[in-house]
């Protein structure tokens, strides 16, 4: 889910070092683009950062004003 709840559909697709996002929200508004990503060695902390070229971020990025995010996994 995005921001504020909203459901979406995805897709996703690792090229070298970047991850190509088309992001498909509830309503049908699509956002795609190619960010560069970093991995941890344990594989379980990612960084994506904004599309350096165009400026535009994933959904999840939410309003805020970040150039990177970082996501961990998570075991329940």
């Amino acid at each position: 889910m995005l921001a504020g709840g909203m459901k979406y559909s995805d897709v996703r697709e690792m090229n070298g070092e970047r991850l190509y996002l088309q992001v498909i929200d509830g309503i049908g508004n699509v956002t795609e683009g190619s960010y560069p990503v970093t991995i941890s060695p344990s594989g379980e902390d990612l960084y994506i950062c904004e599309d350096p070229v165009i400026g535009t971020r994933p959904g999840f990025f939410g309003e805020e004003d970040k150039a990177e995010m970082y996501l961990a996994l998570v075991y329940n």
